[in-house]
């Protein structure tokens, strides 16, 4: 016989409209609802929870995935080295733009394609994630 779902006995993803002031943790597969209640954080049910609820309450963060234009018009698919600051991420795409890769040889995934400029001023590392050949 199934058991009817308790919503009250959970701390994983609710369907439908996100709550205020909780946040939903992506880090595993349980999905928890963290919510900050005084200094401290409920609902999460691993340590990660906190940890990334606090990080996206005061300094969020992003890794960024797009895409470099090749000189021979194909896409070369690449990411940050190390998620950045939210707020950047359509500068930091804005600047991939005027980028086109000019190589006549192979590009390895993992291959150092450029620089974007975070937050802070660090220029944090964009990587090729597919092999291409131009």
């Amino acid at each position: 016989k199934m058991q009817t779902w308790d919503e009250t006995r959970t701390t994983s993803m609710r369907k439908g409209y996100p709550i205020p002031d909780t946040v939903t943790c992506p880090l595993c597969p349980n999905g928890c609802q963290v919510r900050r209640e005084g200094e401290q954080y409920m609902g999460h049910q691993c340590p990660r929870g906190a940890a990334f609820t606090e990080q996206e309450r005061t300094t969020p963060k992003r890794m960024l995935t797009t895409t470099v234009r090749a000189s021979d018009g194909h896409l070369i698919p690449v990411r940050t080295e190390v998620p950045i600051a939210k707020e950047r991420i359509f500068d930091a795409v804005k600047e991939l733009r005027q980028i086109v890769l000019n190589r006549r040889d192979t590009i390895h995934c993992g291959d150092l394609i450029a620089h974007v400029t975070d937050a802070d001023g660090t220029h944090v590392p964009v990587l090729a994630t597919a092999d291409r050949t131009l």
